[in-house]
């Protein structure tokens, strides 16, 4: 219990800063692919791509979407389990 109480200050300081950095990481993931590499990994999910949503057809998220819709998709399926690398 106690660690827990003591990762949890870290814990929040790393969402909140991946909701700040999630619209940077969709900006830089619209050039080099959904697969954010190295550490920009901690800011992703463990077992998906930035479009998974896709796949598990996810209500709300279009396949086709192109744009300024797609970066949207992707910053929000970033903040949907945001520091869970």
């Amino acid at each position: 219990m106690v660690r827990y109480l003591i990762f949890l200050p870290a814990n929040v300081g790393l969402i909140i800063a991946a909701y700040f950095l999630s619209p940077f990481l969709a900006a830089w993931s619209m050039k080099h692919g959904p697969v954010l590499p190295g550490c920009r990994r901690w800011f992703s999910t463990l077992n998906a791509d930035l479009d998974d949503y896709i796949p598990q057809r996810v209500a709300g998220f279009d396949p086709a979407a192109k744009g300024f819709k797609f970066w949207w998709q992707r910053t929000r399926w970033t903040w949907r389990n945001p520091c869970n690398g």
